[in-house]
């Protein structure tokens, strides 16, 4: 399982560019144009926020697809920042870690252009066409060390959060 910090509606497809993964993702981001499609085409398992039965339906799909072999994507701050710093981890797929048994690896998005960072109530259709037009971006992934299922016993979300603080420089 591979938890990230988010930053941006591309994270998703740049970690999913180098480690095949299925994404959990919010619900609303399958009606995205482009984005949404080539989500759902990657595996994505959507979940509708603050839904509780639909996030129990989401870690259920997350732990049959880990048991199947494929890593899972969380973004667990929940939300995109500004890339400044890691907000806090909900701690909803370090249970599903700790039952399957399977490690945890921290990582950190970057970008080099800070005009790729969606939040704060920007609205998607207007900076998707701003950031297409860029020429050229470069992302940046920094994987931290495997936390192990023995590692996740207190409090995994506070240690994954720190780690992927520190791989991105921001104070915790």
């Amino acid at each position: 399982m591979v938890v990230a910090n988010h930053v941006s509606y591309l994270d998703p497809l740049v970690v999913g560019s180098i480690v095949p993964c299925a994404t959990l993702a919010k619900a609303e981001a399958r009606r995205w144009p482009l984005v949404g499609e080539a989500m759902a085409a990657l595996g994505s398992i959507f979940v509708r926020r603050g839904d509780v039965v639909s996030g129990a339906v989401a870690l259920r799909k997350a732990r049959r697809v880990l048991l199947d072999g494929v890593s899972i994507l969380n973004f667990p701050e929940g939300t995109t920042t500004g890339g400044g710093s890691v907000g806090a981890f909900r701690r909803g797929v370090f249970g599903l870690a700790r039952i399957t048994g399977v490690d945890v690896v921290p990582a950190h998005v970057s970008y080099d252009d800070p005009r790729v960072h969606w939040f704060g109530g920007q609205t998607f259709v207007p900076h998707y066409l701003a950031l297409s037009t860029m020429v050229r971006v470069i992302a940046t992934i920094q994987f931290g060390p495997r936390l192990c299922f023995s590692d996740l016993r207190d409090k995994p979300e506070e240690r994954a959060r720190e780690v992927v603080a520190a791989l991105g420089g921001s104070s915790c």
